[in-house]
């Protein structure tokens, strides 16, 4: 039974990431979708990556007022139901997905007991933020998975070419097996997100009455997201990874924060 739920899940979420892709590929020879760097238009509807108005703006010296609009759906939808993007829309999580199954028996990263991306994310974030005010230009836009993935997908399928930058995806699939995990530990896109997150109302909740304290919920979380004490769920990309793979079906999705 846990095993039929865990692929069910699965599917669904590579299915509707697939779909995504699919759709950015194609959509430009309909006139359904088009974007250009930090941006992707779907049936009139813009929406803007939010790090990438941080560092156009900080590159420019001057908030770009033109495109706040575009932000405000991907803030939105963080400030509602946290990373769902990560979990459910990111076409780079379906790479990162089979970089874990190569990982063997890592003990996982942890600083001070805590989500790691509360440190590093966030360092790298202002980093970044900083760099585009300095250089006038956003750097993280060369390597951020989502660009790379979306950029190659629409020059091959609209060209026959492949950009430079395709290296880069083999790149983090292999630093994501065997080094650091990139969702959890490193996208400083994700630490912003995470920050937007703090307040979201869909959360796993553990039914005290029926969990058993195996602790799956915490082994399976692709994010380090603590579900059995109720710790980091800002972290938390719906993936319902813990629900799926618990036993004893002691854990629900309900709106509000377990309470500490």
């Amino acid at each position: 039974m846990v095993t039929m739920r865990r692929w069910r899940v699965l599917v669904a979420r590579g299915s509707l990431q697939v779909s995504i892709i699919v759709l950015i590929a194609v959509g430009p020879w309909f006139g359904l979708s088009n974007g250009s760097i930090c941006t992707l238009t779907i049936g009139g509807i813009t929406l803007s990556c939010p790090l990438g108005f941080l560092q156009g703006s900080a590159g420019a010296s001057t908030i770009l007022i033109g495109i706040i609009g575009s932000i405000a759906i991907p803030i939105l939808i963080a400030l509602l139901v946290g990373r769902i993007f990560c979990g459910w829309i990111c076409p780079a999580s379906l790479g990162f997905e089979l970089s874990r199954s190569l990982r063997m028996s890592r003990k996982p990263t942890r600083l001070t007991g805590r989500n790691p991306i509360q440190f590093l994310g966030a360092i790298l974030l202002g980093a970044f933020v900083v760099s585009s005010a300095l250089f006038h230009y956003p750097f993280f836009c060369i390597f951020c998975p989502v660009g790379v993935i979306c950029r190659n997908v629409i020059s091959y399928t609209q060209y026959g070419a492949l950009g430079m930058d395709i290296i880069f995806i083999p790149a983090f699939i292999l630093f994501e097996a065997f080094f650091a995990r990139w969702c959890p530990e490193i996208c400083p896109l994700g630490a912003m997100t995470t920050i937007f997150s703090r307040f979201n109302f869909l959360n796993p909740r553990v039914n005290e009455a029926k969990c058993v304290k195996c602790q799956i919920c915490n082994r399976v979380c692709p994010m380090r997201v603590q579900v059995l004490e109720g710790k980091d769920l800002n972290s938390c990309s719906k993936c319902l990874k813990c629900s799926e793979n618990c036993p004893t079906d002691a854990i629900d999705w309900k709106s509000g924060r377990k309470p500490r």
